[in-house]
């Protein structure tokens, strides 16, 4: 049976065309081409091969290493270093699609996933995406250009030290190290990258038993024996296979940075936040409004599932407003269309008023956070700011001004989500407002998995460091409270976490006040 299609599938091929189009030549001839045969391939449509059937390097996979190096491309470019003419980014997005193909699985074979060809799956891509370009695309590519795809491939080849071909000239050499580097930083700023360590294990398990254990340790590989194994190992494999072999393939990620214009890598900043684990998650562990009630023996579990149900009733929706109100409040607006449930609670009289302000206080301030006295004043200073949340665009201005200043960092910034992509909702002004997608940078990272995070400074990871913490609004993620500075610490971490919930309790009164709403 066809899969159906995946809608992160055409966002990202959607991305993918989007970026293409910014390099001189515009989008390749035969990028639809590429792409819509590649989709059939792993969807199941072609004669002679299964669909694909393993679970970590799937299309989405190849999808993204294909839109990596599309970024570096187009940055490359816009560095004034040199030019990816139309052939060499036809080249460069083929052996991105295809460069893992040979997981792919021959039609009749009806043992294993394909994993059992994670030590041979280079070749069997190489074979595969030869005989295709020969037979399907002789039309428009050259036998050279062919024979160089299938080169570019090669070079993932990731149980073997780097070998760029000697007979490589520029720049397509540039766009070869592009692709190999590609796969490698694609997979490793995937958001959820460790959460798919379960599917790559299961490869590598298929893997081993399809090759023997003691014959590939007769190689020299590497065998882990567990899923927990290669999760305690990731940061020792990226600084010490990842970041040299980057380096020989000429530190290509350089031009994400530039294709960003940010002087900031938001594809460095999400292998950052995955390396950091829990060292990087923070002291405080925010706690839902409900959570807190339960735990303070205020109201029972039963009392807490009856109010989410009410919780979830629609009120009638908000007119327009202007400002920051049109362009946040009107925007969660949306997103948040019920009670608040302190509001429910009390309504059903399942507590009182006292009782809900001192838990409110508990999720804003938890016991056992030291603040200093300076600490206190800006806080108090930020609740009343936000007393003023419906005045104007110049009030969340000021907010941030302020968090930087409680902070001493250089800049900070309020994103929301929207889609696929983080925009800038308030920022101080020697922060890039820049929006990007969700999917990458630090800010992304932290709304996708609705957890704290600091990146502190490190070769090759990121400039300085930089903290960002959950924005929530009644328990729900919308967006991050980002902030950069050289001196960022825990603590820093800790206060941003709380001034993020006094701002996110500010915009649930905001939106339950809402002159414009109707019961």
């Amino acid at each position: 049976m066809t899969p159906p299609p995946d809608p992160h599938h055409s966002e990202q091929q959607r991305r993918l065309l989007a970026t293409l189009a910014e390099l001189p030549g515009g989008i390749p001839p035969m990028a639809a081409r590429l792409l819509d045969d590649a989709a059939a391939l792993y969807r199941g449509d072609w004669p002679g091969l299964q669909s694909c059937q393993v679970g970590y390097h799937t299309f989405g996979h190849a999808l993204d290493v294909a839109l990596a190096a599309a970024r570096m491309m187009v940055g490359f470019h816009r560095s004034g270093t040199g030019n990816i003419d139309e052939r060499l980014s036809c080249a460069a997005l083929a052996a991105a699609l295809f460069h893992d193909a040979g997981y792919i699985k021959d039609a009749g074979d009806p043992i294993g996933t394909g994993g059992k060809y994670t030590f041979v799956h280079v070749q069997r891509s190489m074979n595969l995406a030869r005989g295709y370009l020969r037979r399907s695309c002789s039309d428009a590519l050259s036998g050279d250009t062919v024979e160089l795809v299938v080169a570019m491939i090669a070079m993932t080849e990731f149980n073997r030290p780097v070998e760029i071909p000697a007979g490589l000239g520029e720049p397509a050499r540039t766009a070869a190290c592009m692709v190999a580097s590609a796969d490698l930083i694609a997979q490793m700023a995937d958001p959820l990258y460790i959460e798919h360590l379960d599917d790559l294990f299961a490869e590598f398990r298929e893997g081993y038993d399809h090759e023997g254990v003691d014959a590939l340790a007769g190689k020299g590989v590497h065998v882990f024996a567990s899923v927990e194994e290669m999760l305690a190992a990731t940061p020792q494999f990226y600084e010490r296979f990842v970041v040299p072999r980057l380096e020989r393939l000429g530190s290509m990620s350089r031009y994400l940075a530039v294709y960003y214009g940010e002087q900031r890598n938001p594809y460095l900043e999400n292998i950052a936040a995955n390396l950091a684990g829990k060292d990087g998650a923070g002291r405080l562990s925010w706690q839902r409004l409900g959570e807190i009630l339960v735990g303070m023996g205020l109201i029972s579990d039963e009392q807490l599932t009856a109010a989410l149900l009410r919780q979830k009733q629609p009120m009638a929706g908000s007119g327009k407003t202007d400002g920051a109100r049109r362009r946040g409040i009107s925007w969660l607006d949306g997103r948040l269309r019920g009670r608040l449930l302190g509001d429910v609670l009390l309504r059903s009289q399942a507590l009182s008023a006292e009782q809900l302000w001192r838990a409110l206080l508990v999720q804003v301030i938890p016991e056992g956070l030291s603040l200093s006295a300076a600490d206190r004043l800006h806080l108090l200073h930020l609740l009343l700011l936000l007393q003023h949340i419906g005045s104007g665009d110049w009030l969340f201005a000021q907010v941030v001004e302020l968090l930087a200043a409680m902070l001493r960092c250089r800049g900070c910034a309020i994103r929301l989500a929207d889609r696929d992509r983080m925009t800038t909702f308030a920022a101080t002004r020697e922060t890039t407002i820049h929006p990007a997608t969700i999917d990458k940078g630090l800010a992304g990272w932290v709304y996708l998995h609705g957890e704290s995070r600091i990146i502190r400074q490190r070769e090759g990871i990121a400039s300085e460091t930089r903290i960002a913490v959950p924005l929530r609004v009644d328990g729900r993620t919308v967006g991050a409270v980002e902030a950069a500075g050289p001196d960022l610490g825990e603590h820093d971490l800790d206060l941003l976490t709380v001034a993020a919930t006094i701002i996110g309790n500010s915009l649930a009164a905001a939106l339950w006040l809402d002159p414009t709403k109707e019961e």
